[in-house]
This record gives C-alpha cells, sequence and structure tokens, in this order.
C-alpha cells in the first residue's frame, strides 16, 4: 500500500520513498505500509499517527529515521 500524504505527491514534486514497519510483541514484522513524503520531517509527522498501535519503524532506503515506541503505562 502506498500512501500519499499530500497533493504534492500526485504532481511528482520532489516526494521521497519511506516505508513504515509494525512489529508484534516477538519483534517481528507483522506488516508495512510504503510512504511518499517531501523529507524525514514529513515523514515523521504522518508516521507518528501510527505510533500507538506499538513498535512501528519508518525507514528510508537502508537508514532508519525513526523507532517509535508504545506509551508507557
Amino acid at each position: 500500500m502506498i500512501l500519499r500524504s499530500d497533493e504534492a505527491g500526485q504532481r511528482g514534486m520532489g516526494m521521497a520513498d519511506y516505508r513504515l514497519y509494525f512489529f508484534d510483541a516477538k519483534n517481528h514484522i507483522k506488516r508495512r505500509i510504503d510512504l511518499e513524503c517531501r523529507d524525514d520531517a514529513h515523514a515523521i509527522e504522518v508516521s507518528g499517527e501510527h505510533a500507538s498501535q506499538g513498535v512501528v519503524e519508518l525507514w528510508r532506503r537502508d537508514r532508519l529515521v525513526k523507532r517509535f515506541e508504545p506509551p508507557r503505562r
């Protein structure tokens, strides 16, 4: 699945490809979402909406951009 985070992606204005990985309790990848965002800051903002779903990692190519941990209770 590819999510375009704004209209700029539809117009081809310098969007970059990112991947958002969701992990299960055993630290195995359970699913992935592909994103198109302007830059790292924009990708982090878009990814933050998914951070409450457990451990989530945002990657651009082979570079880890940010790891989101679930809130501690």
